[in-house]
């Protein structure tokens, strides 16, 4: 079994992020989440099950398939207009996180998802899920190229024959990001971005 964890900070003067410099911090994920004022994202590409009586426990638990959960900054319209806003959000992220995976991520209609309140009035977190979503080497290649070193060379040049990863019995690749707060006023914020592979060979 082998597990990667990579963690890119960005930092912000404000508690809403809004990415507007780009260095380490991946431009085609930054524009999507300020884009649709995203708080929190959950992403996940899961091919293959997790068998506990074999490897343990998982370092990250994730079910088949592809997962997507997020939350999203409080817009200034009345409660109404604010949960319609936060649904066409919720649309609108799924289309455009879509189109970077090439993954049928807008068929997450509220048919298959979930959105209760999280936090009281801070919010909803939207949650969908894809079971049958197959996972391929078109959304392996988007999620390379967030990293900081893109597709030229670290991880990248491991896994430049996908052959080796889509032959095991599971893996499963994590996008996750945070916002964090350093102070009581939230003068010095962050966003943390998140991307973690876990690859069972045996």
């Amino acid at each position: 079994m082998t597990h990667f964890q990579f963690t890119t900070f960005w930092e912000t003067r404000n508690e809403e992020i809004s990415v507007k410099h780009y260095n380490l911090f991946p431009k085609s994920l930054g524009t999507i989440l300020t884009h649709w004022r995203v708080k929190e994202l959950n992403l996940t590409f899961t091919q293959g099950r997790w068998l506990n009586e074999r490897w343990g426990y998982p370092i990250l638990s994730a079910p088949v398939g592809v997962r997507l959960s997020a939350s999203f900054y409080n817009s200034t319209y009345s409660t109404t207009q604010s949960e319609k806003s936060d649904t066409d959000a919720w649309g609108g992220l799924t289309y455009a996180l879509g189109g970077l995976f090439c993954a049928s991520l807008q068929f997450m209609d509220k048919t298959l998802i979930s959105s209760p309140y999280v936090n009281g009035a801070q919010g909803r977190m939207f949650v969908g899920q894809l079971p049958r979503e197959t996972v391929c080497t078109e959304n392996l290649t988007p999620w390379l190229k967030l990293l900081p070193c893109r597709s030229q060379s670290g991880l990248a040049q491991l896994l430049n024959s996908p052959s080796l990863l889509y032959d095991t019995h599971f893996h499963s690749m994590r996008i996750q990001t945070k916002p964090v707060c350093f102070d009581d006023q939230n003068n010095r914020c962050g966003l943390y971005l998140t991307q973690t592979l876990s690859i069972v060979f045996d």
